[in-house]
């Protein structure tokens, strides 16, 4: 972590630096309150650890500046003090401190408090970022629902566009049914490379592929909160096939005209059979996904004989 330190003293601040650069931390060392929120925007720390007494601006003072200046992002901060009674925590947690830490401290102290307050930055994190991304993915269902809803001008279509290894691929909306967030996908034994699994959607079971690896190309990326399942199907002996697929990003909605699609510049190597056409939407050129293609029919019947096994 890249830890700011704020100490008047210069004994006490060669001590806490030695500590954490021992634990493997990146530190920022200031001598007075003020200066630490001067460095606070500069260096943009992990984690701000402040001597409460301080001259020329004191720990508790120099806590509520940095809350002041970061209104977004939650950045733990710790006090040091000789006094620890009720008094001094309860101003500390009132000028936005988040825990305090003994004088002398002791090194075993220190890295404990630090490792759960890491814990806590990443937790919040991951909750906002999971936030964000069901914000995102409400938005693009309500968008995708009023597309289904409304009819779109003659001899045009809407589709989504979404990013995989770097390539843009656009997908009809009327082959999407949602959007959800990454989950907990139960692995599917002796299938293809590009079946991450399957995904339990409201009591039905759903195959997810990884769109990378399904079009022969590499999976660049590691899966995070933040990737999404797009859910498809398609029609099949009146059959509504539905299938994930994940992909790096999605970007926008496009509106394409049937006389901008051009069938023969779609070049992707082995892949032909997996794109229709490509257009050319917001985000530059794009190939139009075949869904029919993609969506492997053989894995519906890979999962029923595995079923059938159990």
């Amino acid at each position: 972590m890249r830890i700011l330190v704020a100490d008047d003293s210069k004994t006490n601040l060669t001590l806490i630096t030695s500590a954490l650069n021992n634990l493997g931390h990146e530190v920022v060392a200031v001598s007075s309150g003020r200066e630490a929120v001067e460095k606070f925007l500069d260096e943009t720390p992990d984690l701000v650890i402040l001597d409460v007494v301080m001259q020329e601006m004191n720990g508790f003072e120099c806590a509520k500046q940095i809350r002041n200046l970061n209104t977004e992002n939650w950045i733990p901060i710790i006090f040091l003090s000789g006094s620890v009674d009720d008094t001094s925590i309860s101003q500390g947690i009132n000028a936005g401190g988040d825990d305090y830490i003994s004088k002398p401290f002791s090194a075993i102290t220190l890295a404990a408090k630090i490792k759960a307050m890491q814990r806590i930055a990443d937790m919040r994190k991951k909750l906002c970022e999971a936030k964000k991304l069901q914000t995102d993915n409400d938005n693009l269902k309500t968008i995708i629902n009023h597309s289904h809803k409304k009819n779109n001008q003659p001899n045009t279509f809407k589709v989504l566009n979404c990013m995989t290894n770097n390539s843009n691929i656009s997908i009809k909306l009327n082959s999407i049914r949602k959007i959800v967030p990454i989950a907990e996908l139960v692995p599917i034994p002796n299938s293809q490379e590009y079946v991450v699994g399957m995904l339990n959607l409201a009591g039905k079971s759903i195959p997810v592929l990884d769109l990378s690896l399904r079009l022969n190309m590499p999976r660049n990326e590691k899966y995070t909160l933040e990737t999404p399942i797009i859910i498809c199907h398609r029609e099949l002996d009146e059959l509504s096939i539905e299938t994930g697929l994940i992909v790096d990003k999605i970007l926008d909605i496009s509106e394409v005209r049937t006389l901008d699609i051009q069938q023969k510049d779609v070049e992707v190597d082995r892949n032909d059979k997996y794109f229709s056409a490509s257009v050319t939407t917001n985000n530059g050129l794009s190939f139009l996904l075949n869904v029919e293609n993609v969506l492997d029919t053989g894995l519906f019947d890979h999962i029923q004989a595995q079923e059938a096994k159990l």
